[in-house]
């Protein structure tokens, strides 16, 4: 019985893995790429990016896999003059799904602001010079206990705002 649900999860995470995968191919816009152009963020939209934020956390480990993609994507980066890779795109993803502490992550204070988003000033550039030990860094923060405890207190905030 053990191992029919594990083969199960198993399947269930390789086909959400997979289509988040395909679901990024198919991206044609961000959010920020729209700011850039002075159009409200309230008017974007993007099935493919809108399909893989609704997965919300359950898509974050299928992002992390992806983080080390250096193949072009279909949405331009409008300050390079290039077009994001799809590692990029997959971390503004998990940006736009939770909070990452950029200092703890790269052991390096990030302090102007903003590009994408809140990413700070060249971070998308400092990810694309790091790739695969941004990679392993974001994974092992992503399994660590300080995560954890920074969601719990996080959603203690969240709860209290909500209630006044």
């Amino acid at each position: 019985m053990i191992l029919l649900a594990f083969s199960v999860c198993s399947k269930m995470y390789a086909q959400d893995s997979s289509s988040i995968s395909s679901k990024l191919n198919l991206i044609e816009a961000i959010p920020c790429s729209y700011l850039k152009k002075g159009i409200l963020s309230k008017e974007f939209s993007d099935r493919a990016f809108d399909f893989i934020l609704a997965k919300d956390t359950f898509a974050i480990p299928a992002l992390i896999n992806l983080l080390a993609d250096t193949s072009a994507s279909k949405v331009k980066n409008l300050d390079a003059n290039t077009y994001y890779k799809k590692g990029d795109l997959a971390f503004i993803l998990i940006n736009y799904i939770e909070w990452v502490p950029f200092a703890l992550i790269t052991s390096s204070q990030w302090c102007i602001c903003c590009d994408c988003g809140n990413l700070p000033k060249g971070f998308l550039q400092y990810v694309d010079n790091n790739r695969y030990d941004f990679q392993k860094n974001y994974q092992s923060y992503y399994t660590s206990e300080e995560r954890l405890k920074f969601i719990s207190s996080d959603k203690k905030r969240l709860k209290k705002k909500q209630n006044r």
